[in-house]
Parts: structure tokens; sequence; C-alpha cells
């Protein structure tokens, strides 16, 4: 038991961990259903896909060990419809990734990640908030490639895979449902 132990301390004590923080950019594909079969909303009839673009920040601890890591963090995302320019989203996300380093060294790494997370989403219309129920938060998977540049920099860049989605009660439509959106994201993160 000692020689676990103190093989798990040692290998700790090599492993590269950092806090970082970030920015991101990305497109986004949601879809939304009325239960009455129309939303009361001028701009939205019956079913709807659209798309928009989101931008966000994010902050969060990874903890490498040579070809393998994890990291955890909090990202914040501001969405906008393209179609719909009416439409506004803020996001919350807390995700948990897996990373695997296929090339790792000094000056570049290349990599997978998969991960989930869990988020809150405030939709706005025309500046007024659109209330989401409080018991269903969107749970959502996450895979993609990381690239390290240089020691302390990271590109990654991946899709949010929707799992569940938000169920909307609002003033301005029937209860309707709108699915996390699908995103597909670019992101740079700085570790210290």
């Amino acid at each position: 038991m000692k020689k676990l132990l103190a093989i798990g301390a040692l290998s700790i004590a090599f492993a590269q961990a950092g806090v970082f923080v970030g920015v991101q950019g990305g497109y986004d594909v949601a879809a939304g259903y009325a239960s009455g079969g129309k939303f009361n909303a001028p701009l939205y009839d019956g079913r709807t896909n659209n798309s928009g673009w989101s931008v966000g920040a994010n902050a969060g601890y990874e903890l490498g060990l040579g070809f393998f890591g994890v990291r955890g963090y909090l990202q914040f995302d501001y969405s906008q419809m393209l179609d719909v320019s009416r439409f506004h989203a803020f996001d919350v996300d807390f995700n948990v990734d897996a990373l695997i380093n296929f090339v790792n060294s000094d000056a570049f790494g290349l990599g997978l990640y998969a991960g989930i997370g869990i988020g809150y989403q405030r939709l706005m219309y025309d500046l007024n908030v659109v209330q989401i129920n409080s018991n269903n938060l969107p749970l959502f998977a996450r895979l993609g490639l990381t690239f390290k540049v240089l020691e302390h920099s990271r590109i990654d860049v991946g899709v949010k895979l929707p799992i569940t989605g938000w169920n909307l009660d609002n003033r301005i439509t029937d209860e309707f449902s709108i699915y996390s959106p699908l995103k597909a994201q670019i992101s740079y993160k700085f570790l210290f």
C-alpha cells in the first residue's frame, strides 16, 4: 500500500497542472417546437430551426499526466440567432473533459478531448426574459481536437452535442421546447 501511495504521489509531482483562462467563438444550430403548434412571437410559426453565432470566455484547471489529462472549467457564452436577431441567449456551463495527447512536446502537442457538461441558459426576446423551468438543465457531450502551441497556449476545435434540451415557459408563447444547440467552437486557452 505504501508503494502505491508513493507511486501516486510521484506521478502527481511530475504532472503538469495549471489554471487557464480563454476565449471562444462558434456557430450554433438550434431547434424549437411549441406545444400549441405555433409560436406567438411574430417571427416564429410552427416548428423552427435556427442558427447563430456565439462568443464567450472560460476559466478552469487542467491536470496533465504526460499523454493523458483532465480539465474542469466554467464557460460563459453569449449567442444570437442570425435570422431572428431578437433572440439572445446567455449560457453558463460547467464542463469536465478527458484529454489524450498523441504528440506531446514542450513546443507542440496534438490530441483529442471528450467530455460532458451541464449548463444554465437565460433566453431573452427583445430584452424580455423568457423564464426557463428551474428543474431542467441541459446536459451535453463535448468532442474535439486540441493543439498545444508553445508552452502556455492551447487551441481547441470541437463540437458540443446535445443530450437533453430546455423546456421554456414564458409570457410571449405557449410552453415550448428548445433543444440545446449543436455548437461548433474554436477556443484559445492560456495556461499559467
